[in-house]
């Protein structure tokens, strides 16, 4: 069952990274490597967290 919850996570991730890329406008790779770093700044989150609730 953690494998099948670890799997779940990950998809989520892609879906989010997919959003964010599509809304930002940067690069995946960029959004991707922003995300591991978790450089997103402040100003950014809320504006990250309003995306996905729509």
């Amino acid at each position: 069952e953690f494998i099948l919850e670890a799997e779940e996570l990950l998809k989520l991730r892609e879906i989010l990274t997919r959003v964010y890329v599509q809304r930002t406008g940067k690069p995946l790779w960029v959004v991707s490597e922003d995300m591991e770093r978790d450089v997103l700044c402040q100003q950014q989150k809320p504006k990250l967290m309003a995306l996905l609730i729509l």
